[in-house]
């Protein structure tokens, strides 16, 4: 018995042997399964770097709150050692641990401005005043650092924006908008 020919209607004349088909199904779905691979790790590469990026914003956005606490009784101890503990926090993250260059400059922008904060709060504090004059400079030099920190919250965001994911119906849109272009 001679071996059967399949010719599938979709590809019209191409009749092959049964093990031809397997060899070119094969082939096929190999490359479709290599394809998926690198785009799972593509995917999980983007993952992780948005994930970094959304900490060192957080990171930011923590600085702000901790400040805005701080401005409440600034010159109170717990108000000092926190001021120390966030310019720690915001010296902690490392170029090497910055996922992008952009936001090195916004943590060492917060951090120095934080730095400052807690220099100047142990400074007034030890200085000799009235504890009115006292409580507007400390309340003054918060601000500032405030500022800066939201400055720096305002540095980090573009680049934070430029890494979150579009949602599916903004990529079913941009496909159908880049389509309409290559027409």
């Amino acid at each position: 018995m001679a071996d059967p020919l399949y010719c599938p209607w979709v590809f019209g004349h191409p009749c092959l042997k049964p093990e031809v088909w397997a060899a070119w199904a094969q082939a096929v779905l190999s490359v479709a399964a290599i394809y998926a691979a690198s785009r799972l790790a593509t995917a999980q590469e983007k993952l992780a770097f948005r994930r970094r990026v959304d900490a060192c914003v957080a990171l930011l956005e923590h600085a702000d709150d901790a400040l805005l606490i701080i401005k409440e009784n600034p010159l109170s101890r717990p108000s000092i050692t926190s001021a120390d503990a966030l310019a720690e926090q915001l010296r902690s993250v490392t170029i090497d641990a910055a996922p992008d260059y952009r936001l090195i400059g916004a943590l060492t922008h917060a951090s120095a401005a934080v730095s400052i904060l807690a220099v100047e709060l142990k400074a007034i504090k030890a200085a000799a005043g009235s504890p009115e004059g006292k409580h507007i400079a400390a309340n003054n030099d918060t601000m500032a650092a405030l500022d800066a920190v939201r400055a720096a919250w305002r540095m980090a965001l573009p680049v934070a924006e430029q890494f979150r994911q579009p949602s599916l119906i903004q990529r079913i849109k941009r496909c159908v908008r880049e389509s309409k272009i290559v027409r």
